[in-house]
């Protein structure tokens, strides 16, 4: 079905799979500025979605932190309680991320390397281009691949 959607979109082979991560972090971004709406119908919709595509434990750790519902001490306390090093920007977040145990928050963190050109964190990514977690491992080549193209701007833009 993916192959088809490839031919139909004239894409290369692989490449809806390897912007699925992305597709994902944008539908939960959304999520999570629908669910600090202050329209009911936005911040209903986005607990729906959310139900639908979240695993159950996921869910339960996500919407807390990102539900204004939620006070904003509950949401510090559960944070904390579930990254309990101290982070103070938005590269030690990712950093977090990405050195996590569990695969799925891996490859979020190695797109988020990729999208925001965190050089310093390419090194994570070299560890999982050879991962057996196929998402990790294509979400890691996708961020090297975006790590290199900004290089290459860089490169042309000081020549």
């Amino acid at each position: 079905m993916i192959r088809s959607i490839e031919q139909a979109l004239n894409l290369r082979p692989g490449e809806l799979r390897r912007g699925v991560p992305l597709f994902a972090y944008l539908f939960l971004v959304i999520a999570s500025y629908a669910l600090q709406s202050k329209s009911m119908i936005l911040h209903d919709n986005a607990l729906e979605f959310l139900d639908n595509v979240l695993k159950t434990e996921f869910r339960k750790m996500l919407v807390p932190l990102l539900d204004t519902k939620v006070s904003l001490a509950e949401r510090v306390t559960i944070a904390n309680r579930l990254v309990p090093a101290r982070i103070d920007s938005s590269e030690q977040a990712i950093a977090v991320l990405v050195a996590s145990n569990d695969p799925c928050l891996r490859s979020w963190g190695a797109c988020a390397v990729g999208i925001f050109g965190l050089k310093s964190l390419e090194h994570e990514l070299d560890r999982y281009l050879n991962h057996p977690d196929p998402l990790l491992r294509e979400t890691a080549r996708d961020a090297k691949l975006r790590l290199q193209a900004s290089r290459a701007t860089n490169t042309r833009q000081s020549s």
